[in-house]
């Protein structure tokens, strides 16, 4: 999984359920992630994300907290609208949950702390 947010020529349908639950209230595809890892490496063209620590939880739980960094070289979709690109080194932190059966992510939960985002693209 982290291959293929960092860049790597990988299907996402080798990683991600034909049909993966997000948050609980909506669902994804795996066209659905690549499109999304595709729009977050133009605007972040050298983003990578790091597992700072992790855990598992029962039998197909897994936590991750995670940083991930990249410069703002594009347009980047944020919760509260879209940034212009800044140039930037841009760095945030979050903890996901992945549950996982028969090899592939079927539901996600994310929770990203944007706060030193939206002040790095905030004017001064």
């Amino acid at each position: 999984m982290l291959d293929l947010w960092n860049g790597a020529a990988i299907d996402p349908s080798t990683i991600y359920a034909a049909t993966c639950s997000e948050n609980g209230v909506s669902s994804i595809t795996p066209v659905d992630v690549g499109a999304d890892v595709a729009r977050l490496r133009a605007a972040l063209h050298d983003l990578r994300f790091d597992v700072e620590g992790w855990t598992r939880a029962g039998n197909t739980w897994y936590l991750l907290r995670l940083l991930a960094a990249g410069t703002h070289i594009g347009s980047l979709e944020t919760p509260v609208g879209t940034a212009a690109p800044s140039g930037a080194r841009l760095e945030l932190r979050g903890l996901e949950a992945f549950e996982v059966r028969n090899a592939r992510i079927s539901a996600v939960w994310l929770a990203w702390d944007w706060s030193d985002v939206f002040r790095a693209l905030s004017p001064e």
